[in-house]
């Protein structure tokens, strides 16, 4: 089955997006405002005012987050490490990555939860889905929200999962932004002692 359309975007403060042409809520706010959740990115901003920090954006999504995020950064040398395990939501945010110029952005095709190895995702109808950004792990939240709708479960896609004890980093991180769908507590059961490390950021 082939893709949507996909257009591009020029966002606000020089941001561009690669978003598909349908009804998620995420582009359609991009395409209304030039910005997902302006309020989000001035509060992690304040947590950011050290030259050089580091942040995490688990459940990366296209990367409307993360990219106005790593242009802010970029100005004190600060980098983003970005998490999303639908392959081709991975491969928008890759898009976007570089369509924004943004070498200060890691990006990783990868679920975060409380065990490492892999997991199978359902594969998602984007033409149809309403809020892309409202995938989970968690089958029962997906049921339950009912804004993805998702194909056969005969075209599930294995994707790495792994748990934030097991991510190496060389500094603490200002900032861990976990958006996740109901899967946030798995999240942080794998990252107790990361979290312990670096004094809870």
């Amino acid at each position: 089955m082939t893709l949507p359309r996909v257009q591009i975007l020029d966002g606000t403060s020089d941001t561009r997006y690669l978003l598909l042409c349908t009804n998620d809520s995420i582009s359609h706010q991009l395409v209304f405002s030039g910005v997902w959740d302006e309020h989000l990115l001035h509060i992690s901003m304040a947590f950011c005012s050290e030259p050089n920090s580091l942040v995490l954006d688990i459940g990366a999504n296209l990367g409307a987050y993360a990219i106005p995020m790593a242009k802010q950064l970029e100005k004190t040398g600060g980098k983003v490490y970005c998490f999303e395990p639908q392959r081709i939501v991975f491969y928008q945010l890759s898009g976007n990555i570089f369509l924004n110029r943004l070498e200060n952005v890691y990006a990783f095709w990868s679920a975060v939860g409380d065990y490492t190895g892999k997991t199978l995702l359902p594969s998602v109808d984007y033409a149809a889905s309403i809020n892309i950004g409202g995938f989970s792990l968690d089958p029962s939240y997906l049921e339950k929200t009912g804004n993805v709708n998702t194909k056969p479960l005969n075209q599930e896609v294995e994707v790495n999962i792994i748990r934030l004890d097991d991510l190496e980093v060389n500094q603490c991180p200002s900032l861990i932004k976990i958006d996740v769908e109901g899967y946030e507590l798995k999240v942080l059961q794998g990252g107790v002692n990361f979290l312990q490390k670096y004094n809870f950021p």
